[in-house]
């Protein structure tokens, strides 16, 4: 049988076939569609020729073969529109190509990929191309998206509508720019295109998804629209504010605020800043973000970034456990099991069976950091009876998932011999593993991986112990303004480069992280590795000490109470005393009930000098004792006469 060629009706690119199937239905191999091969002596086929035809739509000239291509319709490659082959009814003159032709062809429509719907801006003169969508990958046709035809045109329908990205609709990638589209923000997944690599990101929500878009300091905007954007452009810091920050803000979306606060923390994709984290985290917990309220809790919980203060510790744990965070019910436990006025042991025992089954759950749909958890809980015996064979089990299946946390928790069971027999070996199997990982993440550019590798540089855990190496990831970190690796830094270069040690903790300090604050201030004190200055101590002291950080809260009140580098005020150096010794400081709870002994700064009160001197000797401090002796001894005395 010999072989023809004939123009598809669909898409109107040039179709090979054999004779033998004339007048059957077969597949484009170009478009997909359903076409009839035409029926057609085989003699006419070494006959035909080639011949233009001129579109009276656009003007622009077409080959065509005019035998074989009598009584079709054709689509124009450029315009896109359906004309008839003279020979049909409505035949249409060779119009010659007219005046407006070339304006035609530079005009931009929307064209759209049949495979996933994706939308381009495209030319008139690139219609009828071949083009491979960025989104699926899979070859089509260029055909102006407004061109809706029956079953014997495009087969594609025009959409409801074609919106700006900002509408949270569908958005229209220019097809200049195909070749170098950088994102794609799709529900949880971030797509990105560059230089012809493709890159993916799955993330647990859409905020994610969209403030990681500035890790890579891309051009990208989103919104909290229930669709995926595509925008294109070259990263720098005012679009990141224009296309991520103001949305976030505008839409007020907690979550986003929080994932954005912990860029600023990492230096992910903008200049760490840890005061910029401190504000973003706080106003994603005060917005309703779980994860931002859990983060707030343990912050007054542990003293990290806030003054302790156990009630708001609870508050920030009962907020977000209401709305199912374990982790937060499981800190509540915690809180309630420790000593003081909120000890609570039936109140710790309900949260952290609630943390259980909440983490149970989660752990048996496949949630390696719920396994995690619960392998914890198994091994702690809080919320569940204690099982060792338990608390293995879950911690292996989390392992295998690559959790880091759980590859290292199993690296100290085997070190210890914690619920299973000491074993060396699988000690650093373990801790091999999770350095692996971490390796893997810090190559990447992860500030917080790299921090952690250099701490298992520095152990010894997983790696050969080697100081240098672990310098090198602390460096790493550090030039990205992640602060623990800059205070590490710091504290290696205090013996042999004391300019270089200060650089470090200047950075830190800069950011507003509170104890590289305190440090500088120690360091003018006492005149280490900077000329002693009692101004520039206080100063610092200062700036630490209104974050609520409470060594420097005590250093701050000794200065006033001393005139050191302040003048001298005993009444000020109560105040910062006081906030201290709230934070359960011994030496300004013994500093307060010394002051209240000897009306110092305060109006003399031996029984608020008692309760003071009382707290700091119940955590066996020997000055605090002494003192509460002689007060009672004084007390007692004082009754007798």
């Amino acid at each position: 049988m010999a072989e023809f060629t004939f123009n598809c009706p669909q898409c109107g690119q040039s179709v090979e076939a054999d004779e033998s199937f004339c007048g059957q239905t077969v597949e484009c191999p170009r478009c997909g569609k359903g076409i009839v091969v035409p029926s057609i002596k085989s003699s006419s086929v070494s006959e035909a020729k080639t011949q233009p035809l001129y579109c009276p739509n656009c003007g622009n000239a077409c080959e065509v073969d005019g035998e074989l291509a009598i009584g079709q319709h054709l689509i124009c490659p450029y315009c896109s529109e359906k004309f008839a082959y003279p020979g049909t009814e409505q035949v249409s003159e060779h119009l010659p190509r007219n005046v407006h032709a070339e304006e035609r062809r530079n005009e931009e429509i929307t064209a759209k990929c049949p495979h996933c719907g994706t939308l381009y801006e495209v030319e008139q003169s690139n219609l009828g191309q071949e083009v491979t969508c960025e989104t699926c990958g899979k070859i089509f046709v260029l055909v102006d998206v407004k061109t809706s035809v029956s079953d014997s045109g495009t087969g594609m329908t025009t959409p409801e509508s074609v919106e700006d990205v900002t509408s949270g609709k569908e958005t229209v990638t220019p097809l200049a720019k195909v070749k170098t589209l950088v994102t794609t923000a799709k529900n949880k997944t971030i797509i990105w295109w560059k230089n012809g690599k493709e890159g993916r990101e799955e993330f647990s929500s859409r905020a994610k998804a969209a403030t990681m878009v500035a890790k890579s300091k891309l051009v990208t905007l989103w919104n909290c629209g229930a669709k995926g954007k595509v925008i294109l452009g070259v990263g720098a810091l005012l679009a990141f504010c224009i296309c991520v920050v103001l949305p976030i803000m505008s839409y007020r979306n907690a979550d986003a605020q929080y994932e954005l606060g912990k860029c600023y923390e990492y230096g992910r994709g903008v200049t760490a800043n840890y005061t910029k984290y401190l504000e973003l985290c706080r106003k994603a917990a005060e917005s309703g973000c779980a994860e931002a309220q859990n983060w707030l809790g343990t912050c007054y919980f542990l003293r990290l970034d806030a003054p302790k203060d156990l009630r708001m510790a609870i508050q920030w744990y009962r907020k977000a456990a209401d709305q199912g965070h374990a982790r937060s019910m499981f800190d509540l436990g915690l809180c309630y099991e420790g000593k003081g006025a909120m000890q609570n042991q039936d109140e710790a025992d309900k949260w952290f069976r609630k943390a259980t089954e909440a983490w149970r759950i989660a752990a048996e749909e496949g949630d390696a950091k719920a396994q995690y958890e619960l392998g914890r809980c198994y091994g702690n015996g809080k919320g569940v009876l204690k099982d060792e064979n338990e608390s293995l089990s879950w911690l292996l299946k989390s392992a295998e998932q690559g959790y880091i946390d759980a590859l290292t928790s199993l690296g100290t069971k085997y070190k210890y011999g914690w619920g299973v027999v000491e074993d060396k070996s699988e000690s650093e199997k373990w801790y091999s593993k999770a350095a692996g990982l971490l390796l893997k993440k810090a190559e990447q550019g992860d500030a917080k991986a790299q921090y952690d590798l250099g701490n298992c540089y520095s152990s010894g855990e997983g790696v050969a112990e080697d100081k240098r190496e672990a310098i090198k990831w602390y460096r790493k970190a550090a030039e990205q303004g992640y602060v623990l690796s800059q205070m590490k830094m710091a504290d290696y270069y205090e013996s042999n480069d004391k300019d270089e040690s200060m650089k470090w903790l200047r950075r830190a300090a800069e950011q507003g992280y509170a104890k590289a604050q305190f440090e500088i201030g120690r360091c003018y004190a006492k005149g280490k590795c900077v000329g002693k200055d009692m101004h520039e101590a206080a100063k610092w002291y200062r700036k630490a000490a209104e974050q609520g950080y409470a060594e420097a809260q005590v250093s701050l009140g000794s200065c006033c109470h001393a005139g050191a580098g302040v003048p001298e005020n005993s009444t000020e150096g109560v105040k910062w005393m006081r906030k201290a010794a709230e934070q359960d400081i011994t030496t300004a709870q013994l500093y307060i009930g010394i002051c209240y002994q000897n009306g110092d700064g305060v109006d003399k009160d031996i029984y608020e000098a008692t309760k003071w001197c009382r707290m700091a000797a119940e955590k066996g401090m020997a000055e605090a004792q002494y003192r509460l002796g002689l007060l009672y001894l004084g007390l007692w005395n004082h009754k007798r006469r």
